[in-house]
């Protein structure tokens, strides 16, 4: 496949793979065709009375490719997304696609506060939603608050203090309301053991309540992780800015005086 192949030792189509950008399912056909090509010729060379080593050698050096080769189906394999980006620079493409993913969850965040609003949240509620709206709201306090610290405020001594705290008090509401989801099955069995004539009441009930509780402890959840990454972000990048600044503004040491 090429004229100048990698080395040809023991561990050549590890070192293929190392260099192989491909996506994963096309890189895994491409490194088996290899595979198989590889052990047939070692196979042939070994049978025309080739030591075991040099059959190997010898066939490494005629399947595996070179790089001139790997960059060519690097390019052919490329996928169609990194194409139409490659000219983007990775920090500005890094921004679009964060602010991207943002965007699409807040638009999420949205519509779910939108269709709870038009439900009736406090017609049977479970005795979890209380405590699953008290650490969502402490969430989004925590968040507006390092909001304030970062952007209103400006201080800016240490932009990712506390982030670690906001992310635990935002992911919390979910497993707080499976916690109460579990916890009020087993009250609707006992009620249901205790009086089966009121099965489809209960069940009914149990229903809207719980799946008001997951609702509101996802969409709690979401909001509160999507104020985290836009603040963590940001100071991310702050950071990163001032490390560049920093590193070009340090001397040379192969640069003469």
């Amino acid at each position: 496949m090429s004229a100048a192949p990698l080395s040809a030792g023991g561990g050549d189509l590890r070192r293929v793979a190392e260099r192989l950008g491909v996506p994963l399912p096309r890189r895994v056909r491409i490194l088996r065709e290899l595979a198989a090509d590889l052990d047939a010729l070692t196979a042939r060379f070994q049978a025309e009375g080739c030591e075991p080593g040099e059959a190997r050698r010898r066939a490494a050096e005629l399947v595996l490719p070179g790089e001139a080769s790997l960059a060519a189906l690097n390019r052919v394999h490329e996928p169609r997304y990194r194409r139409l980006t490659r000219r983007v620079p990775p920090d500005r493409l890094r921004l679009v696609e964060r602010s991207a993913l943002a965007l699409a969850t807040l638009g999420v965040v949205v519509a779910g506060w939108t269709a709870l609003a038009g439900t009736d949240l406090l017609a049977h509620p479970s005795p979890f939603l209380l405590p699953v709206a008290g650490v969502g709201l402490a969430a989004l306090a925590a968040v507006l608050a390092k909001a304030f610290d970062v952007w209103i405020r400006q201080d800016h001594a240490a932009p990712r203090r506390g982030l670690t705290g906001v992310l635990v008090l935002s992911v919390a509401p979910v497993p707080l309301a499976f916690l109460g989801l579990a916890v009020d099955i087993l009250l609707m069995a006992a009620a249901l053991e205790a009086d089966p004539s009121r099965t489809a009441e209960l069940t009914l009930r149990w229903l809207q309540a719980d799946s008001v509780l997951l609702a509101v402890g996802l969409l709690l959840t979401l909001t509160g992780c999507l104020g985290w990454f836009v603040v963590s972000r940001w100071a991310f990048y702050v950071e990163g800015q001032v490390r560049e600044v920093l590193r070009s503004a340090q001397p040379d040491p192969t640069r003469r005086s």
